[in-house]
Formats: structure tokens, sequence, C-alpha cells
């Protein structure tokens, strides 16, 4: 068993922004995008959540790990990203600047969905998300559609395999640090960053699953 201070190292602070723009505004948030960020790549992964109710004497709780892996054709042999994904805290609090959780991730194998269900997990959904992440420093902005897939066990995905959702890119800007450090001027940092996209798009603290 991994001791706490071993945990600990893996642990850290998630702070989250979101938003989402039609098909017409997406062309010139790339441009600014572009010009703000040192780098960007391709995003093309298959994201699963899984599910299990805990029990104990006078109450129940339903705990979720997340996994990932990329499709893209230069990865489809990477293993599975899982990812433990806390509450989320701070959405009503207009002191904060952004949603905070906390994050656990683990560099799996490609057994990881079994391994899960046979620790009592249920899949819950899984979907397929395409589209660019960029980054600046610790900053991450991903810039993405959300698709519906049937077959769960399959390596990759074909364009016609592939159920749009929603017509709008969903905008997710995240930044993590460690668990151990004060958390209040990494999310102003992330709330100035972000402001850089205006008036194109406005991040705010949404509940997103």
């Amino acid at each position: 068993m991994q001791s706490s201070s071993g945990l600990q190292q893996h642990q850290l602070i998630e702070h989250v922004l979101y938003a989402s723009v039609p098909e017409a505004t997406y062309p010139l948030l790339l441009e600014r995008l572009k010009g703000i960020c040192d780098k960007f790549e391709e995003l093309f992964d298959h994201e699963a959540t899984y599910m299990l109710m805990q029990y104990s004497s006078n109450s129940s709780a339903m705990m979720s790990l997340k996994l990932k892996r990329s499709c893209l054709a230069n990865q489809l042999k990477n293993a599975w990203l899982m990812k433990y994904q806390g509450m989320n805290d701070n959405i009503r609090d207009k002191t904060k600047p952004t949603i905070t959780r906390t994050i656990i991730n683990v560099a799996t194998n490609r057994g990881a969905p079994r391994f899960l269900e046979d620790m009592g997990f249920r899949l819950d959904f899984h979907v397929v998300t395409r589209g660019i992440v960029f980054v600046k420093d610790n900053f991450r902005v991903t810039v993405s559609r959300i698709f519906k897939v049937d077959d769960p066990t399959k390596e990759t995905y074909a364009e016609k395999d592939l159920s749009l959702l929603s017509k709008n890119w969903l905008i997710e800007a995240s930044c993590a640090a460690p668990s151990n450090i004060p958390q209040d001027e990494i999310g102003e940092e992330l709330k100035t960053f972000v402001d850089h996209m205006k008036p194109l798009v406005s991040m705010e603290k949404i509940e997103a699953r």
C-alpha cells in the first residue's frame, strides 16, 4: 500500500474555468489562442467514467474514476490514464476566481477497464473528445467537441463511428498545482490569462460533469 506521503506527491489542486462558443467564433478563437500560447497539439481522446456505490453503516456515496487514452494513430499503444477527481469547490464563492478540485492522476496499463470492473465499478458513460489543446507555461486551454460512440472497446474510431452531441465548441481552461502550496494566487493567474480571450469568450465557473 502506498504511504500517505507518497499519495500527497501525486495529489494536485486543479483550477478550472469553462465556456462554449458557436462555430462562427471558432476560427477567431483559434487565432487568438495561437497568439497567446506557446504551443498546441491535436486532441483525440476516448474518455470513460466508472462509478462505484460505497456503503457505510448509515449512508452511501458514489465514487467515480475517469479513464482517458489517446486515439491518435501514433499513440494507440499508450496506456490509460486514471484520474480521481474530487468535488468541485468555490462554484458559488464570488471571492474565488476559479473552480478548484482535488485530483490524482495515475498512469495505468491497457487492462485498466477490466481492473475497475473486477473491483465492482460499472461504466457510467464514455465519449470521444476531438479538438486542440493549447499550452502556455502551466496553463492548458482545450477547445473541443464531444462525440457519442457506441462501442467502448474499440482501439480507435473512424468518422462514421462518431455522433456529434453539440455543434458548439467546449472551452476548458485549467492549471494544476501541488496541494501543499497557497492556491489563491494560482487561481488569480489563470483568470488573468483567460481574460485575454475576451471578448470572444468569457470563461466562467460552471458545474461540468
